[in-house]
């Protein structure tokens, strides 16, 4: 069972060309991981629409689960009109942010969604999604990344 205060990997991740790459890591030696969740669960016999990271050790063991939130368009500034909504293209996407426990058996992290997104590029659907979407390796370290080295 992990410590929810302990070193944590923040990893950027970014969907461009039809797949997920991790644009950035930035490691911190202290800080509280939100608590773990469970999966989206059922509600009057229907799965709960969502999308969650999942990071694993070897032997395909759970160590901790969070579910995101993305969005599916842009607030734009349109000169006098104000402000407005665009959707999100499909095809680039950027960023979501995902906080890891910096385990040495941690080995790595999978991305679920059941729902509309960049991640899935098709409609929901409403059975149990089981199947990854991408899959991190937590064994790589990412901070020699363009995007930025980073340790706190």
């Amino acid at each position: 069972e992990i410590e929810m205060l302990g070193p944590v990997r923040r990893l950027e991740l970014s969907f461009a060309n039809h797949q997920w790459i991790v644009r950035r890591e930035v490691r911190v030696n202290r800080m509280r991981l939100p608590v773990m969740q469970p999966r989206p669960e059922l509600e009057n016999g229907r799965e709960l629409l969502g999308t969650w990271y999942e990071v694993y050790a070897k032997g395909n063991r759970l160590l901790y689960r969070r579910r995101v939130f993305l969005p599916d368009s842009l607030e734009i500034l349109d000169p006098g009109k104000g402000i407005k909504r665009e959707p999100l293209p499909l095809d680039r996407w950027d960023v979501l942010e995902i906080l890891v426990p910096n385990l040495a058996e941690a080995v790595e992290v999978r991305l679920f969604s059941n729902e509309t997104s960049p991640l899935t590029k098709s409609p929901p659907t409403r059975g149990r999604s089981d199947s990854s979407v991408a899959t991190i390796d937590l064994q790589q370290d990412y901070r020699d990344r363009k995007g930025g080295p980073g340790e706190s």
